[in-house]
């Protein structure tokens, strides 16, 4: 049976939430790792295995106390705020995990700005291809905008990737400057039974990361590629004003603290998709200038072993 733990601070392991702060006053968006739960499968009737936790947080900004309860069963998670049932937590069901974690060791992305574009063309034709009833067009405009943040989200994670698995020494440059990567306390005999356990790790960190957290996801970018994710205050207000209008949309169902409805037209669309795409652009030059300068040294040191045999 489900056992019931003591609220407490959020954890430094754990399952990942991401909720908006149910305080309408409010704007800031919570992450944590708090308490987990687990089905206990073994169990003879399905009510004894259902696993419940709860974790007291606090938000930074407002200073107010939630509990996050966890409650699994033997059809996946709920995570939900206590006392806040129209919160909506955003998290990665694990409860099944080990199957997506065998995917995740395989898969390693192959064309990430091609993959980009793929998505541009489709959601275009989407966009501007189909005849929308007017009482619809809110709900339309609000998916594409959706659907163009996570094109992005997914091209900065998999660009990544690609670049620090096969870079030692920006899989080098990006453990120095994250400090949730730097900072760890592996055992070592875990570090000697497995060449590649920094690699494998980090790739495991990238790929369950929320690449929607632009401020982290600049220093990463900072650290491998040398680039400034935000090319000014502005466009750094902009984009961030993006992904508070994403966990609107997700979080809020598509309504702002005051809980007026978001309203996107066609020009927020089209405007949205210019930033975005900028940004990817911007990124994938700096990417195309150090895959350049890499693959001249390449050449540079391969001519130079000939010359020494």
């Amino acid at each position: 049976m489900g056992s019931m733990k003591d609220p407490m601070d959020a954890v430094d392991e754990g399952l990942l939430v991401n909720f908006a702060c149910p305080n309408p006053d409010c704007q800031n968006i919570l992450e944590y790792h708090v308490e987990d739960a687990a089905f206990d499968f073994s169990t003879d009737r399905h009510a004894d295995g259902i696993g419940y936790a709860e974790t007291r947080v606090v938000c930074e900004e407002c200073q107010d106390e939630f509990e996050v309860v966890v409650l699994a069963t033997g059809v996946g998670k709920e995570v939900t705020i206590k006392g806040f049932p129209n919160s909506m937590v955003e998290f990665v069901d694990n409860s099944f995990e080990q199957e997506y974690d065998d995917f995740l060791a395989e898969y390693n992305p192959e064309d990430p700005f091609g993959v980009y574009n793929a998505t541009i063309r489709e959601l275009d034709n989407l966009h501007h291809g189909s005849t929308i009833m007017p009482s619809a067009v809110r709900a339309f405009n609000k998916m594409v905008c959706l659907w163009h943040i996570i094109a992005v989200e997914t091209y900065l994670s998999d660009r990544l990737i690609k670049i620090v698995t096969n870079d030692s020494d920006k899989l080098l440059a990006l453990v120095g400057g994250t400090p949730a990567l730097r900072d760890i306390t592996p055992k070592l005999i875990d570090v000697a039974k497995d060449p590649n356990f920094v690699a494998k790790y980090t790739k495991d960190y990238l790929q369950r990361f929320s690449f929607h957290n632009l401020a982290s996801v600049a220093g990463f970018y900072k650290a491998v590629l040398k680039i400034n994710l935000f090319e000014n205050d502005e466009h750094e207000k902009e984009l961030l004003d993006i992904i508070k209008m994403r966990h609107d949309l997700v979080h809020r169902s598509g309504r702002n603290n005051e809980g007026k409805d978001v309203v996107i037209d066609d020009e927020h669309v089209t405007i949205l998709k210019g930033l975005m795409t900028s940004l990817v652009t911007r990124i994938e030059a700096a990417h195309n200038a150090y895959a350049a300068k890499r693959a001249s040294e390449v050449v540079a040191g391969a001519l130079l072993a000939a010359v020494k045999r």
